[in-house]
């Protein structure tokens, strides 16, 4: 038996611990530890003292044929051993934490926002029957060197009861990435960035004088009524037409056949072999519509994205409203948003 495997069953079988022995014989706890680990032999005053201690001969801790220092060698070299392969384990823990923090870093996207939100204020006609106000507005709303975005917002009015007025509101948002750009030679874009994700939300101010009726792209088919929030007496013509749909009278309500196809919307012709992901809301007074693209298929595209409204207007109650648009695009990492406040005077 190695002195250290004797020292240890002493002392656990005479109750003793580290602490004890090392205090009976006057040396520090540590050393103790050290002669149990086989990492050292006690000097001859402490080996007098632990034999002392045990009531046993200095024959029975030590034996003669046993050569110890060569054992306190190799346990010293396997000491050794172990403390290397915990050092490089640690190393390559540490390398491996280091470089998952960067990847982390360089897969976070670098948040860039355009804070100076744009307002705008369009003075609505006035109208007697009908109005068409067309393109109210176009602004390059999105750009910087990953890309840039044109929004437009086009406006139909109608005259709808003795009351109130019905709008048809169209918003198209048109996102162009930087390496478009730099190979349509324009000037300042990165032409390794593409269009990742874009996304267009559309708020609307809670008025009790604002009626919303539809929003579309909806998958919510169906026939769509035309029903007035302040008057039975709708004043709308038959052939009537919005945004390419014709108004029929429907019993004594007028309305019209809505049907969007889910594929056309989630993958449009154009656009089927990029798009990898749709989300989208529709709630009342509110719409948002986010794609995110194949990176690898999407390298030389521009999207389109359309949003639609009908609401009501009690025009005897309120003379103007407006609404918040917020575009955000996604490129190399970087995302770019900024909101566009319209005022609309009416």
């Amino acid at each position: 038996m190695e002195f250290k495997e004797k020292l240890k069953k002493l002392r656990k079988e005479n109750g003793v611990t580290q602490e004890a022995l090392a205090n009976a014989i006057h040396v520090s706890r540590s050393a103790i530890a050290k002669w149990e680990a086989g990492l050292g032999l006690p000097q001859e005053d402490s080996l007098d003292a632990l034999c002392e201690f045990f009531q046993i001969e200095k024959e029975e801790m030590i034996r003669n044929d046993i050569k110890e220092s060569d054992m306190i060698d190799k346990n010293i070299e396997i000491h050794r051993q172990k403390k290397k392969i915990w050092i490089l384990l640690f190393a390559l823990l540490l390398v491996i934490l280091i470089a998952g923090c960067f990847m982390v870093m360089q897969r976070q996207p670098k948040v860039f926002v355009d804070d100076t939100d744009l307002y705008s204020t369009v003075q609505v006609p006035q109208l007697e029957d009908y109005s068409y106000v067309g393109e109210i507005s176009s602004v390059k709303l999105l750009d910087n060197a990953y890309g840039y975005s044109y929004q437009d917002i086009f406006l139909e009015r109608f005259r709808f009861t003795k009351e109130s007025d019905l709008y048809f509101l169209r918003v198209k948002e048109s996102f162009t990435p930087g390496g478009v750009a730099y190979a349509n030679h324009s000037i300042g874009y990165n032409k390794d960035a593409i269009l990742e994700e874009c996304s267009l939300q559309i708020a609307f101010d809670p008025k009790e004088s604002i009626h919303p009726i539809f929003s579309f792209p909806n998958f919510d088919s169906g026939n769509i009524i035309l029903q007035s929030r302040w008057s039975d007496e709708v004043l709308l013509e038959e052939n009537t037409y919005l945004f390419g749909y014709s108004i029929k009278k429907i019993g004594k309500q007028y309305g019209f056949y809505y049907k969007e196809d889910f594929k056309y919307i989630l993958f449009p012709p154009t656009m089927d072999k990029i798009l990898r992901k749709l989300e989208y809301e529709n709630h009342e007074y509110s719409s948002y519509w986010k794609y995110q693209m194949v990176e690898e298929k999407s390298k030389n595209a521009t999207f389109d994205m359309y949003s639609y409204f009908i609401f009501e207007i009690n025009s005897t109650v309120t003379d103007q409203f407006h609404i918040t648009l917020e575009s955000k695009a996604t490129s190399k990492n970087h995302i770019t948003r900024r909101k566009h406040i319209v005022n609309f005077q009416l």
